[in-house]
């Protein structure tokens, strides 16, 4: 690194620290530049996305033996399997021999062929086949590198730190609010991805934050949920949380005849929505019928993989396409066109901060996530 670019990497730092280092009653956004240096993200890469855990997907989208899945998690390509005994396992997607990805999208298999040279893993990882390789060739120490995995509320969460705590007892703080709902048991529905034109966490911040429902979602959600009831109600070093309470009136029965039948919601918990996310990039939404999810994966300082899904508290046949015009899977047609009108707002944003002409403002009391983040931010890339 020049030193001219270590001073301007010196000075993105400092605008991270700035931001996390103010007060909970008045804070200000973040400097333009977080969202635009090239620098910053190569060290989020290796210090952010390397050692923290990142939803990679649904458990119910590995029901049977064989089934896997792949993703980026930063720069790192992660391969997700279901072995033969029903146990998930999670290896990095990298060849030992010359560094192909050996898996690609998603699928059932009984072992991965790199398609480079012919290398053949089993799903645990381990190398079954070197061709033309000496005969005493040590295999076992060309297995692909494990990493961690772990299933919280049915979501399937990776880690590339194998000394990183669990991430079941980093979020102990949510699972009071959110034991009632059973995620786990919700089933998914709906899948989807695009590429926005912004930096990720300017996609992640967007949705830590409700204060922009009124305007940018004015056309859709946004008059759904009163301000006048958006509160703060968990936030940690890896998550920060909100919630609205909707009228009566938008909590429509459940057709019994798909039901997932849920006695341990009140009444009361019925008309509660939590939104934020865990960082440093798994965001959703959670209701008493649905929730939504996204996960923002960095491709670019200034273009972001949304990896996006939809689950419901349905009992739906395995295979069977959900009938998007049913009055309770009326969010399966909403989602894209709200992530549409978020894109539109982040991209503009994104547009802004390459300007480098302003200087933040403060922000409103309910963006207090925004404050959290920077101060996991902050955290993470002072790490040495």
């Amino acid at each position: 690194m020049s030193s001219g670019s270590e001073k301007s990497m010196l000075g993105v730092l400092d605008s991270v620290a700035a931001m996390a280092t103010q007060q909970d009653a008045e804070f200000s956004g973040i400097s333009p530049d977080v969202y635009t240096s090239q620098a910053l993200l190569d060290l989020e890469y290796e210090r952010i996305f390397k050692h923290q855990w990142a939803c990679v997907g649904r458990f119910d989208e590995l029901p049977n033996p064989g089934d896997y899945l792949t993703a980026d998690v930063g720069i790192v390509p992660i391969v997700v399997t279901r072995g033969e005994d029903g146990n998930l396992g999670a290896m990095v997607n990298v060849c030992s021999h010359r560094l192909a990805t050996v898996a690609a999208g998603a699928g059932n298999a009984k072992r991965f062929a790199c398609p480079y040279h012919g290398w053949v893993y089993d799903l645990s990882g381990a190398l079954l086949s070197a061709p033309r390789m000496p005969d005493d060739y040590d295999k076992a120490a060309c297995s692909l590198r494990q990493v961690q995995v772990e299933i919280w509320n049915g979501f399937i969460y990776v880690n590339v730190d194998l000394d990183a705590p669990p991430v079941s007892e980093s979020l102990a703080a949510l699972e009071p609010f959110f034991r009632p709902y059973h995620m786990e048991r919700m089933q998914v529905l709906a899948r989807g991805s695009e590429v926005w034109n912004a930096n990720w966490k300017v996609a992640t911040e967007n949705f830590l934050e409700s204060y922009h429902l009124e305007m940018t979602h004015a056309a859709s959600i946004g008059p759904l949920f009163p301000q006048g009831t958006l509160k703060m109600v968990s936030e940690g070093p890896m998550h920060a949380f909100h919630s609205f309470t909707v009228g009566e009136e938008l909590v429509h029965p459940i057709d019994p005849s798909i039901a997932l039948p849920n006695p341990d919601l009140s009444d009361a918990d019925k008309r509660i929505v939590y939104v934020g996310g865990v960082f440093p990039n798994h965001l959703f939404t959670v209701a008493y019928d649905q929730f939504t999810w996204m996960r923002a994966q960095p491709i670019g300082v200034d273009k972001t993989l949304i990896d996006w899904g939809v689950a419901g508290a349905f009992n739906i046949p395995r295979g069977t396409k959900p009938d998007a015009n049913h009055p309770n899977l009326y969010y399966i047609n909403e989602i894209p066109k709200l992530n549409g009108e978020d894109r539109s707002v982040t991209e503009r944003v994104q547009k802004g901060a390459r300007s480098g002409m302003i200087t933040p403002s403060k922000l409103q009391a309910n963006e207090h996530g925004l404050l959290t983040f920077a101060r996991f931010l902050s955290r993470c890339l002072s790490t040495n």
